[in-house]
């Protein structure tokens, strides 16, 4: 699928995950610690195109991190699961020049007006759909799906954490605990080879079950 190269900078070591990297074919995963969470938020590059991709929930973006995006494919647009997430993404659509995407009851929480607002069900580039999650953090709060190649990329419906696992907020978060976990149960409904979420570490073996078990405890 993809023509592109690992990227790989001479201070990767000392900066691990920093710079976007290879997660599978084309897919580039690059995230920021969270001291206070005590985890990585994840951004992901996905390609759509021959030379296109597009990008979700951008954290860190500064010079050389912008700068290491020159060697992948092109991002056109910028995805945005949730208004919490928008993190980096007037930095990452002034760079590429490049709109941003907010679902659509959301907009009114984000510090900058995207420039195109999306629903449950809309299609995005290279085969991706928007699922809505009703109740969630956010009222807005969506996934994306790939049909085809069965993947699945998360806001904050669900967290890569402990490792290998999936898990809910904490409750706190949420208006009604009880709603929010029926809301979720659309996720259940899916096919999925790999889960690549928000926060937290990536699942990319065995991720049957996962979010059923995430759902119950």
């Amino acid at each position: 699928m993809t023509q592109y190269q690992h990227y790989q900078p001479m201070h990767m070591a000392l900066h691990e995950r920093c710079f976007p990297h290879t997660l599978m074919e084309g897919v580039w995963l690059w995230s920021v610690y969270s001291e206070e969470k005590t985890m990585y938020f994840n951004g992901y590059l996905v390609q759509t195109g021959e030379q296109e991709a597009l990008i979700t929930d951008p954290p860190c973006g500064g010079p050389d991190v912008l700068e290491s995006f020159a060697a992948l494919p092109r991002p056109t647009c910028i995805l945005l699961t949730n208004a919490d997430h928008e993190r980096e993404a007037e930095l990452f659509k002034a760079h590429f020049n490049i709109p941003v995407y907010c679902p659509e009851p959301d907009t009114s929480l984000l510090s900058h007006r995207p420039d195109f607002t999306y629903q449950d069900g809309h299609t995005f580039p290279g085969g991706w759909r928007a699922i809505h999650l009703p109740d969630q953090k956010t009222p807005g709060e969506s996934a994306l799906y790939h049909e085809g190649r069965k993947l699945l990329i998360l806001g904050d419906a669900l967290i890569g954490k402990p490792y290998q696992r999936l898990s809910m907020l904490p409750p706190e978060k949420y208006r009604n605990p009880k709603n929010a976990r029926l809301g979720l149960q659309r996720l259940q409904e899916l096919e999925v080879s790999a889960i690549l979420p928000g926060d937290g570490d990536p699942i990319l073996l065995n991720p049957t079950g996962l979010i059923t078990e995430a759902i119950r405890e």
